[in-house]
């Protein structure tokens, strides 16, 4: 057959050139494989960061609520205050409208 430059036999010599085809191919392979996981370290951050954004608007939510619920006591013990003067002004009225009608009597 036809002369081997390397002194191979050419199934050794096609061995070779199958085996450098499947490197190249492992290469393209390895690059896109980088290319993907770094893809994916970078989505994974910015899940991260949406973890912590989302875990942070939770945080002030509970306390934007917690504040809610304080303003709400306070605002519910102002109320019942302020019935309680109210109640204490109408039985004042009831009182002062009593000695009214004795003094209209009176008179």
């Amino acid at each position: 057959g036809p002369e081997s430059t390397t002194g191979l036999s050419p199934f050794a010599e096609q061995h070779i050139a199958q085996l450098m085809r499947e490197n190249e191919m492992l290469k393209a392979d390895n690059v896109e494989l980088e290319r993907r996981a770094t893809e994916l370290t970078r989505e994974s951050l910015q899940l991260k960061e949406t973890v912590a954004t989302m875990k942070l608007q939770g945080d002030a939510k509970r306390r934007t609520s917690e504040m809610g619920s304080e303003i709400r006591r306070q605002l519910e013990g102002q109320i019942l205050q302020l019935e309680e003067e109210r109640d204490s002004w109408k039985r004042e009225r009831a009182g002062l409208k009593m000695q009214n009608a004795r003094l209209t009597l009176a008179l």
